[in-house]
């Protein structure tokens, strides 16, 4: 490590790449780096190139891109690379390539939404992987990536919730309103009746890449414990299908964010779940962009709006607190082209005295 002491005074930096190059998760081993990249690649690949001299247009693929999955983490270990993906956001599954690039799957102990590896460090092969699902809580195991083993490993006891055995997951693909497939989740009870009758709780997040992702709620399964209907709408503008789903949200695109959550709604009642009289939506932070939109836009679809901290009035969002940050995201008031999009998202801006907007409560924390 002498050789890369720092001992001149004055050090002419580089960037080692800028956000436009559509690289993340850097990890370094040695005289290696390895990434993840999206350019040309919405769904991810794994590179890795030389640190000394990167070169990430012509490096090497240790994992390429996957139509129908997505790349969402790894780690390096002194065996190889364990990567997880997802498919649709909510299926999830452990893979790891050798350092004789042998790829092999790691057949989960249990079916999983989602994934989180840690290791110990990339000079050792210790690994632990977190699961978790709509119905199962976060679930430690240790793994032994040569052998292909799990085994329990659980820092504190597991709590079991035997009121939601009889609980159904479905997971399925509507249209939105331009004929892209928008993954959504269902959960009922067994034995739930189309009848137009049940009280349906539509939950989204669609923003900076991130989703809705499947964890163990027990305030919303409770919902479902008495007889509702919790759904999550996987809209656009986070990252449930790659990174085209994020960029099909972000700025100008932002209105298939809310227009998501709307046909949502109404596959809900075509489907004959749920009616227009029985439908309250949920979201927070940027998910008030979400939620705030979609029921200005089409307050008939709607009984209950649920509003925890949210972005309702984004043409102020440059003297928002944190709004500076938060403007890369979604624009500038102060650019008349992000102008534009912004008051396109601001909900306070789409209120008029002939809607009939139904009940809305804001929650402040």
């Amino acid at each position: 490590m002498n050789k890369y002491r720092i001992t001149r005074k004055k050090i002419n930096w580089k960037p080692l790449f800028k956000k436009e190059d559509g690289l993340s998760s850097p990890v370094i081993v040695n005289e290696d780096i390895y990434v993840l990249a999206s350019k040309n690649s919405p769904n991810y690949k794994n590179l890795k190139t030389e640190i000394t001299n990167p070169d990430f247009v012509n490096s090497e693929i240790i994992v390429d891109e996957d139509k129908k999955e997505i790349i969402e983490n790894y780690e390096i270990l002194k065996d190889g690379l364990v990567y997880s993906t997802t498919k649709n956001g909510v299926e999830a599954q452990l893979y790891f390539v050798d350092n004789n690039k042998v790829h092999r799957t790691l057949d989960l102990p249990k079916k999983a939404g989602r994934i989180i590896i840690r290791s110990k460090n990339k000079y050792h092969s210790d690994l632990w992987i977190y699961t978790s699902g709509w119905l199962n809580p976060l679930k430690r195991y240790r793994c032994d990536v040569v052998k292909k083993r799990f085994k329990e490993d659980d820092v504190s006891p597991t709590v079991t919730y035997p009121e939601f055995d009889d609980f159904i997951v479905e997971e399925i693909e509507i249209p939105s309103h331009d004929g892209v497939l928008l993954p959504v989740s269902l959960i009922y009870k067994k034995g739930m009746k189309k009848n137009k009758m049940s009280n349906v709780l539509i939950d989204g997040y669609g923003a900076y890449g991130e989703s809705t992702n499947p964890s163990f709620q027990p305030i919303f399964l409770s919902w479902v414990l008495n007889d509702g209907v919790y759904v999550v709408s996987h809209v656009r503008g986070g990252g449930k299908k790659g990174n085209d789903c994020y960029t099909g949200g972000y700025k100008k695109t932002k209105p298939n964010t809310w227009k998501d959550l709307i046909c949502t709604a109404e596959f809900l009642i075509k489907d004959k779940i749920t009616s227009n009289k029985k439908i309250a939506i949920y979201g927070g932070s940027a998910g008030g962009i979400l939620v705030g939109r979609a029921i200005t836009e089409r307050p008939d679809l709607f009984k209950v709006m649920i509003c925890g901290n949210g972005f309702l009035n984004t043409l102020r969002m440059d003297v928002a607190p944190n709004g500076a940050n938060n403007m890369k995201e979604f624009g500038n008031p102060l650019i008349r082209e992000e102008f534009n999009s912004l008051y396109k998202m601001d909900a306070y801006h789409h209120i008029k005295k002939e809607l009939s907007i139904p009940l809305v409560w804001l929650l402040q924390e």
